[in-house]
């Protein structure tokens, strides 16, 4: 049995460790707890915060290619030049289409980042931009792999991830690709068919550079993996092998992982548009940080405890006069606020002194843990307001059961307010509810219930909010509620976002993706759309008609090639303007590209639509001031009506340039109002186009030479090489069943070369075995799309030299329209031709316009009257007049003549009483083939006998 001191002593122990240590164990446990579960949560955001930034660059940085890739395929000239599958080109012509799209692929090159652009079409074309000129190594096979997953694919821009650069020779060994598939409308089979493939290599070296300019936690781990698992950019090849097991083994999100000792916190955000994986890694060393600090000064707290327990234990017997005096000492001390508390009396004894120093320096303990907690709650208070001055972000906190809301200072910056000097009046809900837009409220106060409901997350919500000025800004709210122990909402928090320059970005962006960027009017993209659109809309309401107009310029070409693309782009503009003014505010106007423009005329009935396109050919012919020069332009509409029942819009506006195509074949500056017959018509074009090309390759033109006599001497003076299509189906057929559709189609320039090329090798043939020694020429016949391509100058001199012609015995002639298109350069054209020792010979004459003012001004060498008026000089005297004028005229300016299309002696007899020099038609002769001009040359004398005509 213990005696009464033992008892005392182990009573004064125990006692004193259950008030002292325990309570203080308690309370740093809790205290440790609390502190490091707040700190890794905010350490946990602030790394989630950085994870979602880099997305966001990330995926501008994408987007920026994306919409690169969109304007190159919406372009038309490069659309139109990639699709050569079934068509082919001289080196000339591939060249200038080489050119011209390198030409403008080059004005995207300025994106940072980028490494080249490539196009690859299905005829076999490689067009190349970017950091090398050389492109003769191209990786087909990586080209093919790309554009067959970019085929099965279901996005416009798929991105190939990280692949080895299709250009052997670039520096950049791998890039992170981009491919889109450009298709076109087959007009035989009428579906859409694919004509290149668009690559757009972006450097890994620059995305990297963007990555590392991200603030990341110290020790952090960041990868960026592709669809396939490529790395695309990682900060620590050794460290990242965490985050590639990260995706391999399914960790799931925000869960620790243990790799070479340390743990780990890892984070993830999947970017669905492309399949990838963004991966951080951050040490759990550096989230605890802090709660290191919080545990050794707990530790601390706890010894220092025990140790202050045992110590009044040991001089609990030494004395107890000195604790009585201590006590009162020190209250009066305490009353005198001079005491030190972290000084705590000695405990000595072991009876009643003993409980009264106890108390006493629980007392003590009690004041001092009150002042650290004041210190500490004013310390707090400081580092809130510090956040909330701090951050760009305004706080609010709502108290649901007081109604009462506090914004920060923030909040009235949003509002353009002086948080000193313009306070809000009053803390009710009101002072942010009543200033958001009327459009918006309904939805904010939506998005807040459903979180209060539980149905929400949490609470997001965009709109728009008054400011002092009486403007709008975008702000993005955030906010979470918290519940009592009921599950009723008592309070909710949150920030206020200023996202208006953001807002502004996407507004600027939507605009820009369907609006054409030199005229502001819409493009095909929204025109498409709208058109849709109305064919619902009119399906459900069949009352309704609307027509779609498709207009093509007139002359634009002209206009670009003699006063450059900015002239052109001027003239654009005065078309866009003037059209508008032509039609009603309802009314859609859209540039599809190039000189073509769209229209959609909604409630078009009662034939408004041909008012309207009469208004517009009016309006369209009027001269433009471009270039300090006047132009002259019109157009070309073609229309297409909603009664036809369409249901897809392309089909319409298919329809109406097949429409706006027949009326450039009725002479331009007309309208026409499609019909079924038209199609038909076009596809029966297109394979004579498609035939002919394939004749031109397979050698199925040949040429017959009609002869010229002198009609003096009656002997010949030369001939004239006439085309014609040996058809495999149709027999031979004439140039006019086919050469229109030649100079339509560009196969008027392999087709010009052809027949120049064989005549002048022919015609050497002739003169070294058959005429050898007499002066005798050959006429070959010039269409204005030859004479005004240059490829025609350069080819000249090689056939003269090759074919050793001798001045003035070749003659290219060409008709009047080709002189009166653009004089100035014509008449340069016609010089350089001559100075070859060619001769031009001015053909059809009297058909055209102008004839006899623009006759003088040009050095022609020859004139060959026309066979409308040749065939009539003896029934009518008005052709009689007509030809005997137009060889007085010839005579005063001292230039021969040539009379086209004798089929009489009568007409014959006329001519040479006239004093016509040469002639010929089918009483001289017929056009022969190459065996039986030769037999003529050898005979070198006109039979003079009479043959039947055949046409």
């Amino acid at each position: 049995m213990l005696n009464p001191g033992k008892k005392i002593i182990v009573r004064f122990v125990g006692l004193m460790i259950l008030i002292s240590v325990l309570p203080l164990l308690l309370i740093g446990l809790i205290s440790y707890q609390a502190s490091s579960q707040a700190m890794q949560e905010a350490e946990q955001r602030y790394a989630r915060t950085l994870l979602q930034n880099q997305v966001e660059r990330l995926s501008s940085q994408l987007e920026q290619v994306e919409n690169l890739i969109a304007n190159i395929s919406g372009v038309e000239d490069i659309t139109r030049s990639l699709n050569d599958k079934n068509s082919s080109a001289d080196s000339y012509t591939h060249l200038a289409t080489q050119a011209r799209i390198g030409y403008i692929l080059n004005g995207y090159l300025s994106l940072k980042g980028l490494v080249s652009i490539d196009i690859f079409t299905e005829g076999g074309a490689h067009y190349h931009v970017g950091d090398t000129l050389d492109i003769s190594a191209a990786r087909l096979e990586i080209k093919d792999q790309i554009k067959q997953q970019a085929l099965a694919s279901d996005k416009q821009v798929y991105w190939a991830g990280v692949v080895d650069n299709v250009n052997s020779t670039s520096r950049h060994r791998q890039v992170l690709t981009a491919a889109r598939i450009l298709k076109v409308l087959d007009r035989e089979t009428m579906q859409q068919q694919p004509i290149a493939v668009i690559l757009v290599n972006y450097s890994l070296d620059y995305l990297a550079q963007q990555f590392t300019q991200a603030e990341l936690l110290q020790g952090s781990q960041l990868a960026l993996l592709d669809q396939f698992g490529n790395v695309i950019y990682q900060n620590n090849p050794t460290g990242n092998q965490l985050l590639i097991r990260y995706i391999h083994q399914g960790f799931h999100e925000g869960m620790f992982a243990d790799w070479q000792d340390n743990r780990y916190l890892v984070q993830e955000q999947h970017l669905e548009a492309y399949n990838w994986h963004l991966i951080s890694a951050v040490p759990e060393s550096i989230l605890l940080t802090g709660v290191r600090d919080i545990r050794q000064i707990t530790l601390s707290l706890l010894v220092l405890g025990l140790l202050l327990v045992l110590f009044a234990g040991g001089l609990f017997f030494r004395n107890i006069l000195t604790p009585i005096r201590a006590v009162v000492s020190s209250f009066k001390s305490l009353q005198g606020n001079d005491y030190d508390l972290n000084q705590r009396l000695p405990v000595k004894g072991n009876d009643e002194i003993t409980e009264l120093v106890r108390w006493f320096n629980r007392f003590l303990d009690n004041l001092a843990a009150q002042k650290e907690s004041e210190a500490a709650l004013r310390e707090s208070e400081r580092r809130y307001e510090l956040v909330v001055n701090a951050t760009h972000e305004g706080l609010w906190d709502w108290n649901l059961l007081e109604d009462t809301l506090y914004l920060s200072p923030r909040f009235l910056v949003l509002l353009g307010r002086d948080p000193v000097t313009e306070p809000l009046e009053t803390n009710s809900p009101a002072e942010w509810l009543e200033r958001i837009h009327g459009d918006d409220l309904q939805s904010v106060k939506q998005q807040i219930e459903l979180h209060l409901q539980g149905v929400a997350p949490h609470f997001e919500s965009e709109y728009r909010l008054l400011q002092k000025d009486g403007s709008y800004r975008w702000v993005l709210s955030h906010g979470l509620v918290e519940l009592d122990a009921a599950g009723e909402p008592v309070r909710m928090a949150g920030s206020h976002s200023d996202i208006s320059d953001r807002k502004d970005a996407e507004s600027r962006l939507r605009h820009d993706a369907f609006h054409d960027n030199l005229t502001g009017l819409s493009n095909r993209a929204w025109f498409t759309s709208y058109l849709a659109k109305t064919i619902n809309d009119t399906a459900r309401q069949k009352e309704q008609a609307f027509a779609v107009l498709f207009l093509d310029l007139d002359h634009f070409k002209m206009v670009n090639d003699t006063l450059g693309h900015s002239a052109g782009d001027q003239l654009l503009i005065e078309v866009s303007a003037r059209l508008k003014d032509c039609l009603r505010n309802t009314d859609l106007l859209a540039r599809l590209g190039g000189d073509e423009f769209v229209i959609l005329l909604e409630h078009s009935d009662d034939f408004h639509y041909i008012h309207v396109a009469e208004r517009i050919l009016e309006a369209l012919v009027r001269p433009y001031q471009i270039a300090e020069q006047e132009v002259l332009s019109g157009g070309s509409i073609g229309i297409a009506l909603s009664h036809a029942g369409y249901s897809d819009p392309d089909e319409m506006i298919r329809d109406a340039d097949i429409a706006m195509y027949q009326a450039k074949l009725s002479g331009k500056n007309c309208y026409v109002v499609f019909d079924e017959d038209m199609r038909e018509h076009l596809v029966q074009r297109i394979n004579t186009e498609r035939e002919l090309s394939k004749a031109i390759k397979d050698d199925q033109l040949i040429l017959h030479y009609q002869p010229v006599i002198n009609l003096k001497t009656g002997q010949i003076a030369g001939c004239e090489a006439l085309v014609r299509w040996q058809h495999p189906e149709k027999g031979l057929l004439n140039p006019d069943q086919f050469i229109p559709i030649a100079e339509s189609s560009n196969l008027i320039h392999p087709l010009g070369q052809w027949v120049l090329e064989s005549a002048c090798r022919q015609w050497c043939e002739w003169r070294r075995t058959v005429f050898c020694g007499l002066e005798l020429s050959l006429s070959v016949n010039l269409s204005p799309v030859q004479f005004y391509d240059e490829g025609l100058l350069r080819i000249l001199p090689g056939l003269l030299s090759k074919y050793q012609f001798s001045p003035g015995e070749l003659a290219l002639e060409i008709t009047e329209t080709v002189l009166i298109r653009d004089t100035r350069k014509a008449a340069r054209v016609i010089d350089k031709i001559k100075a070859l020792g060619v001769e031009v010979h001015l053909d059809d004459f009297g058909t055209g316009y102008s004839s006899l003012s623009h006759l003088s001004e040009f050095p022609i060498d020859l004139i060959k009257i026309d066979r409308s008026f040749v065939m009539q000089c003896v029934e009518s005297k008005k052709h009689h007049r007509v030809v005997s004028g137009i060889l007085n005229l010839a005579h005063e300016l001292d230039l021969p003549c040539i009379a086209e299309g004798i089929e009489t002696q009568d007409q014959l007899w006329q001519l040479q009483q006239q004093g016509c020099e040469y002639g010929q038609g089918y009483y001289i002769y017929r056009p022969l083939n190459v065996e039986q001009m030769a037999k003529v040359l050898n005979t070198r004398e006109a039979e003079g006998q009479e043959q039947e005509a055949t046409y």
